[in-house]
């Protein structure tokens, strides 16, 4: 076994080993972010709450986030700390170690967050909390090791620092196009990674994806779409009946689709296109 590995558990032990119960259970709580239904959460909020765009770009962000890790992780396979020592796991997560996926994202959603809150102290403190908690926790938890969040950092900064530099430029360019024009490259651009690289995760965020492209395509050519909320009570009563739509979303679709082939792909494009068109037609009322 890689004598660094085994540094690096015995780290962990040291970390989680003689800590208190609270503090555990309080980093377990930590997990939950780091799962489909907590990025959920928080785009959902963003997106219907406050800015579509912004939520648009998270959602993106996230997936591209996703992507990227699914490959980097399948070529290294590193075993996840708890693999090799079952004593320094507090939970159990699927899938390999290195990077981590879940800083990676902190990093990247995080820098995001400070990018667009200038002139907000308090706002980019939050968003440097958020990148520090999610970080440690992984590590706390016993799921990752040190360089699998400093190495989640590395890529997260990259992909922060290729959206500034890059990413806005390209949403101002494509906003001038047609949206026929702007559905087709979107389309082409996501087909070329699962195509090269053939991984059953990258084709379910492209179908994830595809169906925010169709779903935006379609909110585009509506009449009334949906503005983004000015008042207090208008943002939170969008937000629970958004969230709302989404718990009865991942409820009901897996049993109407239990029987169906590729189930999975056809649930990522349902809920895609549905947060990005029809949700946005059942909220414009709230």
């Amino acid at each position: 076994m890689n004598q660094l590995l085994l540094t690096q558990i015995e780290w962990i032990r040291d970390l989680n080993g003689n800590s208190p119960q609270w503090l555990k259970a309080f980093f377990i709580g930590c997990n939950y972010i780091d799962t489909f239904a907590g990025y959920t959460i928080i785009a959902i909020v963003v997106w219907m709450g406050f800015k579509k765009v912004r939520g648009i770009e998270l959602v993106v962000l996230a997936l591209i986030s996703h992507a990227i890790t699914v490959l980097i992780k399948d070529y290294y396979q590193i075993p996840r700390p708890f693999v090799i020592d079952p004593s320094v796991g507090l939970v159990h997560v699927d899938g390999f170690s290195f990077p981590s996926g879940a800083s990676q994202t902190a990093m990247l959603w995080g820098g995001y967050f400070i990018y667009h809150a200038k002139g907000h102290k308090f706002l980019q403190a939050l968003a440097v909390l958020y990148i520090l908690l999610i970080s440690f926790s992984r590590i706390f938890l016993g799921v990752h090791y040190p360089m699998d969040v400093l190495m989640g950092w590395f890529t997260g900064g990259i992909l922060v620092t290729l959206y500034v530099r890059y990413g806005l430029r390209a949403y101002n360019t494509a906003i001038s196009w047609s949206s026929e024009r702007r559905l087709l490259t979107f389309t082409i651009i996501l087909l070329v990674i699962p195509l090269v690289f053939f991984n059953a995760s990258l084709w379910r965020n492209f179908f994830t994806l595809f169906g925010i492209a169709l779903g935006l395509y379609c909110d585009e050519k509506c009449r009334d779409p949906m503005k983004d909320p000015k008042q207090l009570s208008k943002r939170i009563l969008r937000v629970l009946f958004s969230l709302i739509q989404v718990v009865a979303l991942v409820l009901l679709l897996p049993m109407v689709l239990k029987a169906a082939p590729f189930s999975k792909l056809i649930f990522g494009f349902v809920v895609g296109f549905w947060v990005a068109f029809i949700m946005p037609r059942l909220n414009v009322r709230v």
